[in-house]
């Protein structure tokens, strides 16, 4: 069984080490040109040089050169783990029994961009970690295999991330084999349950001191590391929120932005519904007790 890996962040590295570690054949890698668009790109040519596994660095997935390349590997699988552009008929002909993808939601709800960030921004209490065949619609295909996973009350980017890689491993375990022996059973999607969340903007991450402050706190949680992190404007300029906690009572009397109290590094901001304590911001500022973010 021939695998090609396509993928250009962290989630495809750790899948790409636990295929390693169990022994499954990569016959090669696909990976982006450069990792711009990426919050966590992840660079996979080093491990790709270790292992002798070749590689090719593309923009765009569905350019000739990108074809002729795969074509030639003659692959049965080409394994989509972590890569946000589509993938047209033609790619998709190419591997003899198909092309794998993966998305961090219970398809065939929430198919579409951005998944870790809106299921905690939007307050779920659990998501899940899917397999599927990949066709040439969005996250649309039969289901291989499929997880739940809980998010819990304090649940940010990095902590759900780092969940379902854990559930993601194991699920390799489990239909790899499968996979080599030809009786992998699939799930046809329910088109009547189907649901799709749009690309997220700049926008979506900035905090706007009327909102309620349990909003701005799944904002922040939503958006940490390994992400892009929400943010506030201060004296014209943009400011990092990475961690915060929220102060469910809190002066009613005060308007939303007002500096309630300051505390060695912590920061106490009124928020539409209770106040907001700013406790990881970057980069630093210095405002006083009853001036306005």
């Amino acid at each position: 069984m021939q695998i090609v890996l396509l993928g250009t962040v962290e989630f495809s590295q750790r899948m790409l080490d636990k295929l390693l570690e169990m022994g499954t054949p990569i016959a090669g890698i696909v990976t982006a040109s450069a990792g711009r668009n990426h919050s966590d790109f992840a660079d996979l040519t080093k491990r790709a040089s270790q292992k002798g596994i070749p590689l090719i660095r593309v923009d765009d997935a569905n350019d000739s050169a990108t074809l002729s390349w795969l074509t030639a590997l003659e692959p049965d699988y080409v394994f989509c783990f972590g890569w946000s552009q589509l993938l047209r008929a033609e790619f998709l002909s190419i591997p003899r029994r198909g092309t794998i993808g993966y998305h961090p939601a219970a398809l065939p709800k929430n198919r579409g961009r951005h998944p870790i960030i809106w299921a905690i921004v939007l307050g779920l209490k659990e998501t899940a970690s899917t397999f599927f065949m990949v066709n040439e619609g969005v996250d649309s295909g039969p289901i291989i295999s499929q997880e739940k996973v809980a998010i819990s009350a304090r649940e940010d980017a990095a902590s759900l991330y780092e969940k379902l890689v854990t559930v993601a491993e194991r699920q390799l375990e489990q239909f790899i084999p499968l996979l080599a022996k030809n009786t992998l059973s699939l799930v046809e999607q329910d088109i009547d349950e189907s649901s799709s969340w749009r690309k997220r903007s700049e926008r979506d991450g900035e905090i706007d001191w009327r909102m309620a402050g349990s909003t701005i706190d799944r904002i922040v949680r939503g958006l940490a590391k390994p992400y892009v992190g929400a943010h506030f404007l201060y004296e014209g300029q943009p400011i990092k929120l990475w961690r915060c906690s929220v102060e469910a009572e809190a002066a009613r009397n005060a308007e939303p932005g007002k500096i309630l109290e300051i505390k060695s590094d912590r920061i106490l901001v009124k928020a539409g519904v209770g106040a907001v304590w700013l406790d990881h911001v970057e980069p630093e500022i210095f405002p006083e007790k009853g001036t306005y973010l």
